[in-house]
């Protein structure tokens, strides 16, 4: 598989480049792909052989897929979790393995990650902000002028 979908859909829910874990995830997924079990094994079947390509250890491949689990479920990413395993609720982050198993049931799901559920949640907040934003610049303008005009009475009046 392409791993653009992946790519994708990790954006989609908020998770840039920036962090290293993106391409340790995208690995991690295609291992899977080849192979779905490894997930059952995730510390002896896809650590180390993401740890080897990236020459990192496998603590710090751990350590970099959960603080990606962790952006996308602060990140309104719960909904995905929630909706897509059969109803089952996390209370809390859900553990690694699960994290990537969630993901690659959404990825080979072929639901468009244009129509998911956390993007469409992202981009009415991002709506909301520009407008907000819109509302901030008109205000601090309205101000300045204001207080522009008083800086010339008060001028004036000396």
């Amino acid at each position: 598989m392409n791993n653009r979908k992946i790519k994708e859909a990790l954006w989609d829910l908020g998770v840039g480049n920036k962090y290293k874990g993106f391409q340790y995830c995208i690995y991690s997924l295609e291992l899977a792909m080849e192979s779905p079990d490894r997930l059952n094994y995730i510390t002896k079947s896809i650590y180390p052989d993401v740890a080897k390509r990236y020459k990192t250890g496998v603590n710090c491949v751990e350590r970099d897929i959960r603080t990606i689990a962790e952006v996308v479920w602060k990140n309104g990413g719960k909904e995905l979790f929630i909706n897509d395993l059969n109803g089952e609720v996390f209370e809390k982050r859900p553990t690694n393995a699960k994290f990537l198993e969630i993901l690659l049931h959404y990825i080979l799901s072929d639901a468009p990650c244009q129509k998911c559920k956390v993007a469409e949640d992202y981009k009415e907040r991002l709506i909301k902000l520009e407008e907000e934003n819109r509302r901030l610049e008109e205000t601090i303008m309205w101000m300045h002028d204001l207080i522009w005009k008083f800086i010339k009475e008060y001028r004036g009046n000396k």
